[in-house]
C-alpha cells in the first residue's frame, strides 16, 4: 500500500471518528468519481502508424489541423484546444483561440502555450524529435477518405475523454454514407465535373477520385469525368472538359454556399458554355466548399447535400 492510499485512509478515518461528514470536507469535495481515469494512460495510433501513449487524457491540445479542430469542438473537447491553425474558423468559437501558420511551425511559439499534445495534419515527422526533447507529444492526423475521418473522430474522443460523443458522431456519419450508397446502388451514374479552383480560367483545378470530394461524388452516384486523374487534385485544360462533356458540374470552391459569381465565371470560359451541363443549367453551386472538402464531421452534411442536388431537389436531378 503506497503513501497516497495510506494518507487518504487516514483522513477518512479521522473525519469519521470526529463525526464530520465527508461532503463538508474540502478534500472530498474536490475528488470526483472519474479522477483516476483522467490520470490513466491513453494509447492510440496516428497517421504515421506510430503507437503513441499519453500519460493522461489530453487537456491542452495545439490543434494545427483544421479538420481536427472542428472535430474536437464537435465532440465536446473545444475547451481542451489552446491553439489552432489560422485556417480554422468553425465553429465560431474557434476564432477566439490564438492561431499559428501550420505551414511554418515555430517549436518555441507552440511550446509557449504549454500543450500536452500537438496535432499536425501532414505526414512530416521532422518536428517530433524537437517536441519530444521538451516533453511534448506529437501526433499526425491525415485522413484520406470518409471512413478515415470517422475513425479519427473516434480516436480524438479517446484522446480527450469524450468517447461516447465521438461514437455518436462517427456512427451518424457512417449511417448517412451507408443509406446513400443503398439509394444509389441501382441508379445509373451521372457524369460529373468537379471544379475546386478556377483562379486560372484556362487551367482550372479539378478533383480526382482519390480526393475527399471525389469520393463524395462517387458515393452519391456520380461518375467523375476525371476519375483517372493521377493526383487527388490536378489542373486540367478546357479542351479536356469540353471533350468529356459532363452531365453535371459541381463547383466545390464556393464560400458560404453563394456561388452565383462562380457560375457566371464558369459560363464565360471559351467553349464551356456549349457543353451539356451548362446548356441545361445543371450546375451545383450552393454547397459550401468546407462541407465538401474539410476532413471533419460536416462531411456528412456535404454528402447529404450533394446527393440531394444530384437526385432529389437540385439542378442536376433531371436525367
Amino acid at each position: 500500500m503506497n503513501f497516497i492510499i495510506k494518507t487518504v485512509l487516514f483522513l477518512y478515518l479521522a473525519l469519521s471518528f470526529c463525526g464530520c461528514k465527508k461532503e463538508e470536507s474540502p478534500f472530498f469535495k474536490n475528488v470526483s468519481k472519474d479522477s483516476p481515469a483522467k490520470l490513466s494512460p491513453v494509447t492510440f495510433t496516428d497517421a504515421l502508424n506510430r503507437r503513441i501513449t499519453l500519460k493522461h487524457k489530453a487537456k491542452r491540445i495545439a490543434s494545427l489541423s483544421t479538420g481536427v479542430t472542428e472535430s474536437l469542438f464537435a465532440i465536446g473537447c473545444g475547451d481542451n484546444v489552446v491553439l489552432r491553425d489560422k485556417w480554422a474558423e468553425y465553429p465560431k468559437e474557434v476564432i477566439e483561440l490564438p492561431a499559428v501558420d501550420s505551414y511554418n511551425i515555430s517549436i518555441e511559439n507552440i511550446a509557449s502555450y504549454n500543450p500536452d499534445l500537438v496535432i499536425l495534419y501532414f505526414d512530416d515527422d521532422r518536428f517530433s524529435k524537437d517536441f519530444k526533447k521538451i516533453g511534448i507529444d506529437v501526433a499526425f492526423f491525415n485522413p484520406l477518405n470518409y471512413q478515415d475521418v470517422a475513425d479519427d473522430i473516434l480516436t480524438l474522443g479517446k484522446i480527450c475523454g469524450k468517447s461516447e460523443n465521438a461514437e455518436k458522431i462517427a456512427f451518424n456519419m457512417l449511417k448517412i454514407k451507408a443509406d446513400i450508397e443503398k439509394k444509389t446502388a441501382a441508379k445509373t451514374p451521372k457524369t460529373v465535373y468537379v471544379e475546386v479552383d478556377s483562379t486560372d480560367i484556362a487551367r482550372p483545378w479539378t478533383a480526382g477520385e482519390t480526393s475527399m470530394v471525389g469520393e463524395l461524388v462517387k458515393i452519391c452516384g456520380g461518375d467523375n469525368i476525371f476519375k483517372d486523374a493521377k493526383k487527388s487534385y490536378q489542373q486540367v485544360n478546357l479542351e479536356s472538359i469540353i471533350m468529356r462533356d459532363p452531365f453535371c458540374i459541381v463547383l466545390a470552391d464556393v464560400i458560404d454556399g453563394n456561388g452565383r459569381d462562380s457560375v457566371h465565371k464558369l459560363k464565360t470560359k471559351p467553349g464551356i458554355r456549349n457543353i451539356n451541363a451548362v446548356l441545361n443549367d445543371r450546375i451545383i453551386y450552393d454547397i459550401d466548399k468546407d462541407v465538401l472538402t474539410l476532413t471533419g464531421p460536416r462531411l456528412a452534411k456535404g454528402l447529404e447535400s450533394l446527393y440531394n442536388a444530384l437526385w432529389i431537389n437540385g439542378n442536376c436531378k433531371t436525367r
